[in-house]
Protein backbone atom coordinates (compact mmCIF):
# COMPACT_ATOMS: atom_id res chain seq x y z
CA UNK A 1 0.00 0.00 0.00
CA UNK A 2 0.83 3.34 -0.90
CA UNK A 3 0.52 6.39 1.66
CA UNK A 4 -0.49 9.74 0.63
CA UNK A 5 -1.54 13.23 2.40
CA UNK A 6 -4.83 13.92 1.71
CA UNK A 7 -3.99 16.98 -1.02
CA UNK A 8 -2.04 14.26 -2.75
CA UNK A 9 -5.66 12.34 -3.08
CA UNK A 10 -7.62 15.33 -3.75
CA UNK A 11 -5.66 16.23 -6.55
CA UNK A 12 -5.67 12.11 -8.05
CA UNK A 13 -9.44 12.46 -7.54
CA UNK A 14 -9.90 15.70 -9.50
CA UNK A 15 -7.38 14.23 -11.84
CA UNK A 16 -9.43 10.77 -12.30
CA UNK A 17 -12.60 12.81 -12.25
CA UNK A 18 -11.68 14.99 -15.24
CA UNK A 19 -10.13 12.11 -17.08
CA UNK A 20 -13.94 10.29 -16.33
CA UNK A 21 -15.68 13.33 -18.15
CA UNK A 22 -13.03 13.88 -21.07
CA UNK A 23 -14.14 10.04 -21.67
CA UNK A 24 -17.55 11.02 -21.51
CA UNK A 25 -17.37 13.73 -23.83
CA UNK A 26 -15.76 11.46 -26.55
CA UNK A 27 -17.27 7.90 -25.72
CA UNK A 28 -19.29 8.88 -29.27
CA UNK A 29 -15.95 9.61 -31.33
CA UNK A 30 -14.44 7.20 -29.39
CA UNK A 31 -16.41 4.27 -30.43
CA UNK A 32 -18.19 5.25 -33.77
CA UNK A 33 -16.71 3.06 -36.59
CA UNK A 34 -17.22 6.02 -38.59
CA UNK A 35 -14.54 7.94 -37.08
CA UNK A 36 -11.80 5.47 -36.55
CA UNK A 37 -9.77 6.62 -39.87
CA UNK A 38 -9.78 10.03 -37.35
CA UNK A 39 -8.75 8.43 -34.23
CA UNK A 40 -6.45 6.72 -35.91
CA UNK A 41 -4.95 9.68 -37.40
CA UNK A 42 -5.18 11.67 -33.63
CA UNK A 43 -3.45 8.31 -32.03
CA UNK A 44 -0.25 8.26 -34.25
CA UNK A 45 0.15 11.85 -33.70
CA UNK A 46 -0.08 12.01 -29.79
CA UNK A 47 1.87 8.51 -29.74
CA UNK A 48 4.83 10.08 -32.20
CA UNK A 49 5.21 12.88 -29.81
CA UNK A 50 4.76 10.82 -26.49
CA UNK A 51 7.62 8.73 -28.01
CA UNK A 52 9.82 11.69 -28.81
CA UNK A 53 10.32 12.84 -25.24
CA UNK A 54 13.97 12.67 -23.65
CA UNK A 55 15.07 13.77 -20.98
CA UNK A 56 16.41 17.01 -21.68
CA UNK A 57 14.83 19.79 -20.31
CA UNK A 58 15.01 21.19 -24.07
CA UNK A 59 13.39 18.13 -26.07
CA UNK A 60 10.81 18.14 -23.61
CA UNK A 61 9.55 21.58 -23.76
CA UNK A 62 10.07 20.85 -27.94
CA UNK A 63 7.52 18.08 -27.66
CA UNK A 64 5.09 19.74 -24.95
CA UNK A 65 4.92 22.66 -27.83
CA UNK A 66 4.23 20.33 -29.94
CA UNK A 67 1.32 18.56 -28.47
CA UNK A 68 0.49 22.01 -27.63
CA UNK A 69 0.50 22.89 -31.51
CA UNK A 70 -1.62 19.54 -32.04
CA UNK A 71 -4.20 20.41 -29.58
CA UNK A 72 -4.47 23.99 -30.76
CA UNK A 73 -4.79 22.97 -34.25
CA UNK A 74 -8.19 20.48 -34.21
CA UNK A 75 -11.61 21.54 -32.28
CA UNK A 76 -14.49 19.94 -30.63
CA UNK A 77 -14.60 16.53 -30.22
CA UNK A 78 -11.10 15.75 -31.47
CA UNK A 79 -9.64 18.19 -29.06
CA UNK A 80 -11.35 16.58 -26.52
CA UNK A 81 -10.36 13.22 -27.60
CA UNK A 82 -6.61 14.21 -28.35
CA UNK A 83 -6.33 15.80 -24.54
CA UNK A 84 -7.99 12.27 -23.41
CA UNK A 85 -5.74 10.18 -24.71
CA UNK A 86 -2.63 12.46 -23.78
CA UNK A 87 -4.06 12.20 -20.04
CA UNK A 88 -4.64 8.39 -21.15
CA UNK A 89 -1.12 7.42 -21.54
CA UNK A 90 0.96 10.25 -19.96
CA UNK A 91 -0.88 10.16 -16.09
CA UNK A 92 -3.16 7.79 -15.90
CA UNK A 93 -0.86 5.03 -15.62
CA UNK A 94 -0.26 6.73 -12.03
CA UNK A 95 -4.16 6.62 -11.20
CA UNK A 96 -3.85 2.80 -10.97
CA UNK A 97 -1.98 3.43 -8.45
CA UNK A 98 -4.62 5.57 -6.65
CA UNK A 99 -6.69 2.96 -5.46
CA UNK A 100 -4.32 2.05 -2.91
CA UNK A 101 -3.35 5.09 -1.60
CA UNK A 102 -4.88 5.88 1.83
Amino acid sequence: RLRASPKALEEAKAFADGLAALRAQTLEFATSASTKADRRQLDRAVSKHLLQITATKSQVRQKTADLLALLMSVRDVHQAYVMQQICTKVCAPGLRHAADLH
